[in-house]
């Protein structure tokens, strides 16, 4: 139901975000500070590996580099086709700013594709794009404040719902964004990201949406 009300795609695309050949500085600012760690692993014998389990753990780091490869190519194919999306959205937000229809060419990526396609195809400039440039970015903009809507609202005398099993026993956080997350607490939030698990680390996690497998 929830992709059905608002797809499987997010308002803020990833073609928004300005590719490393337009902002070079920052890149090379982030590789000189890689240093050492662009250094390449050191050898077998440096790890503490049975000998035994060496032929096992090389076989092993074989796939894993191998692995690691694949994903690294399916992301630089993936940026490519990002940029050159990018690149013929800016043009067309080029265009549509010189015309007066956009405030900035940056704007076009707050409008949806299907209505920068049909401009771009008439040649156009309506300057009703600006309010619907607008409205969009106010749209993304409250999107990436409040997370996928939850299921059935808990009781007033209790959360409901399924555990992954295991008990834990502390004291309850209401989750807000913004207040430190006390170690040893039961973190009740509304959802969390993977990328906030390593910032947090309580005795029990319970969220409105998501399932035993997230």
């Amino acid at each position: 139901a929830f992709l059905a009300e608002h797809g499987d795609e997010s308002v803020a695309w990833d073609v928004a975000a300005p590719t490393w050949s337009e902002i070079p500085d920052d890149l090379r600012g982030r590789a000189a500070t890689l240093g050492s760690a662009l250094a390449p692993p050191p050898p077998t014998a440096a790890w503490p590996v049975p000998r035994a389990l060496r032929p096992t753990w090389d076989a092993a780091h074989a796939e894993a580099r191998e692995a690691v490869a694949l994903g690294e190519a399916d992301d630089w194919l993936y940026a490519r086709l990002q940029a050159a999306v990018r690149r013929a959205l800016l043009a067309e937000g080029r265009r549509l700013a010189g015309a007066g229809a956009l405030a900035s060419a940056a704007d076009v990526f707050d409008l949806p594709l299907a209505r920068v396609r049909a401009v771009a195809q008439s040649g156009e400039s309506p300057r009703v794009l600006r309010e619907e440039a607008a409205a969009g970015r106010r749209l993304r903009e409250a999107q990436a404040l409040a997370p996928p809507p939850g299921g059935r609202a808990p009781s007033s005398f209790g959360l409901e719902g399924r555990g992954t099993g295991g008990r834990a026993v502390g004291t309850v956080h209401l989750h807000d964004g913004h207040t430190p997350v006390p170690p040893g607490c039961v973190l009740v939030a509304r959802t969390l990201l993977p990328t906030e698990l390593p910032l947090v680390a309580p005795v029990a996690i319970v969220t409105e949406t998501g399932g035993p497998l997230d």
